[in-house]
């Protein structure tokens, strides 16, 4: 149930040049009582894809909401795995919510958890090892959105994840206690090898064997990516409590091409699910 939705007024908000990056300074929280979380600072911007790209992200209508969430609503999990650049992915969790919308989680990293992501400042921070983590926390819609419809170039894969209800109300609880930690700026998490967690998705990029875009390099696609997500997704915190995450027996789903028909709104999730026949 969402309960209070605002727009950004500010000049600034719409003219940040990566909208996924963009709202930093609106760190997402979350606190949890009696199996409900609320959680704050959830993105749901808005792209009007007749500008075309860059304009169209540039120019992003900036959207927050607030979430209130029940434990036992969660309904499954997805793993999205994202190729934004020729060698470099990006991974997202996100969490199907009976009789709401999905949302879409990632674990970023920052100089502080207020800094805005910058590849120069990363290579240094790297070296100084002086980097935090954050989670950031997005309607599905919009993620997703971004990256079939408004991007060029950048190809989105889905894993419906062999999770059963339980382990994935597991999965999202640590994520939510995850987010309640990280993002306290009172108590930054540093990260104590950044090297080796700055590097996770120029890795996962090289493993990644994409068929249906043959601009990306082929290599080998496969138990390499299954085993290594895990083992990073592991590190970062996301899978404690959860005993069973298996890649290899959930289908993979090319979605560019399967959801260009499907509107940005509210239905946007419910369209490409059933687009590739995973819809509940």
């Amino acid at each position: 149930m969402t309960v209070k939705q605002s727009t950004a007024d500010d000049s600034n908000s719409t003219t940040r040049r990566n909208a996924w990056k963009s709202g930093y300074e609106r760190l997402a929280s979350a606190s949890y009582a009696h199996g409900v979380w609320s959680v704050s600072n959830v993105r749901a911007n808005h792209y009007d894809p007749t500008l075309g790209h860059p304009q169209a992200e540039e120019l992003a209508q900036s959207r927050w909401t607030e979430r209130v969430i029940r434990e036992e609503d969660i309904a499954g999990a997805y793993f999205l795995h994202t190729h934004f650049s020729r060698f470099l992915a990006h991974d997202f969790l996100t969490f199907e919510i009976a009789g709401d919308r999905p949302i879409a989680v990632s674990k970023e990293i920052r100089y502080t958890p207020h800094y805005k992501w910058a590849v120069r400042r990363l290579a240094l921070n790297m070296i100084r090892g002086t980097d935090t983590t954050c989670v950031i926390v997005a309607e599905e819609f919009d993620v997703m959105y971004l990256r079939t419809h408004i991007r060029q170039g950048e190809f989105l894969y889905v894993y419906p994840l062999a999770l059963s209800r339980e382990q994935a109300r597991a999965l999202f609880h640590n994520v939510m206690r995850s987010l309640a930690k990280e993002n306290d700026p009172n108590h930054p998490i540093v990260l104590r090898n950044p090297l080796r967690q700055s590097c996770s998705g120029f890795a996962l990029g090289h493993l990644a064997r994409v068929p249906e875009a043959p601009s990306i390099p082929q290599w080998h696609y496969g138990r390499w990516l299954t085993a290594y997500s895990d083992r990073l997704l592991a590190r970062l915190g996301l899978l404690r409590g959860v005993s069973h995450w298996d890649l290899q027996t959930s289908k993979r789903f090319f979605i560019n091409n399967a959801v260009q028909a499907c509107e940005q709104n509210e239905a946007y999730s419910l369209c490409w699910r059933q687009a590739i026949g995973v819809a509940s």
